[in-house]
């Protein structure tokens, strides 16, 4: 009786036992059959971690995205007219304002008065000078200035404690687009002009906000300078006359 490895290796034989084998095999290709659309399509979509290949690409929620026009700081946009995602240049955003108060002050018996205002932000804020109405006919009372002291307080300054002067004035905050504001009361002393060196601005996005002045005597109406910026480090002050101290006070805005 023959053996079990012998009736085994009739039929199963080794490699080399095996009869009219080709010299060489050449796999059926089927990659297609795995691809979009392919009958042993694959799936990524249960897969964690990240693809070695980009899927889509070109496309950003179904859009085709259109990178003619990329560039250094552009943002992409969805053109309706070309259903296209773009890259665009992006608008300059302006100016935002935050908030405004709005006040109405009667400046009686006292020469430095501090009105309370709801807290500003004072890099992003700017005061208007909205007029006044003298208590009488002497100029003495007509000089008033005003300045922003800190973040909930406006001062208000005159030459003397008489008469009872009305002020106006607004208090605009910004929400954005305020590069630096700068401040300050300065003093002409026996002076017709005098520069103040500011820190440098850009002239095409800066300007004076003037906040009026006080002087020390009364004829402050003789003494009031014209005040400008002179270039972008440099803001002047003129008046016609050398006569007593004026106290000029004044803003330097400068958008972005």
């Amino acid at each position: 009786m023959p053996s079990f490895m012998t009736i085994f290796r009739k039929y199963f034989p080794t490699w080399n036992e095996t009869r009219n084998k080709p010299a060489a095999f050449t796999p059926d290709t089927h990659a297609a059959t795995h691809q979009n659309g392919g009958p042993d399509e694959i799936s990524v979509a249960a897969l964690s971690g990240t693809l070695a290949d980009e899927q889509n690409a070109g496309l950003i929620k179904g859009v085709i995205l259109n990178d003619a026009a990329k560039a250094d700081q552009k943002i992409l946009a969805y053109d309706s007219g070309t259903d296209r995602i773009i890259y665009i240049t992006p608008a300059p955003s302006g100016a935002a304002i935050n908030s405004v108060q709005r006040f109405d002050e009667t400046f009686s018996a006292e020469t430095i008065r501090d009105v309370t205002i709801d807290e500003v932000d004072p890099t992003k804020t700017m005061l208007m000078y909205n007029g006044y109405i003298p208590a009488g006919t002497g100029d003495k009372h007509n000089a008033i200035a005003i300045s922003l002291l800190n973040a909930t307080t406006v001062r208000l300054y005159k030459y003397d404690a008489s008469g009872n002067t009305r002020v106006g004035f607004t208090v605009v905050e910004f929400a954005s687009g305020i590069n630096n504001i700068q401040r300050l009361t300065t003093t002409m002393s026996s002076q017709s002009l005098l520069d103040v060196t500011i820190t440098a601005v850009d002239l095409s996005k800066a300007f004076v906000n003037w906040l009026t002045f006080r002087s020390n005597d009364s004829t402050s109406g003789l003494n009031g300078p014209l005040v400008n910026l002179l270039n972008s480090t440099t803001l002047r002050m003129q008046r016609d006359w050398t006569g007593p101290n004026v106290y000029v006070s004044w803003e330097v805005v400068e958008f972005v």
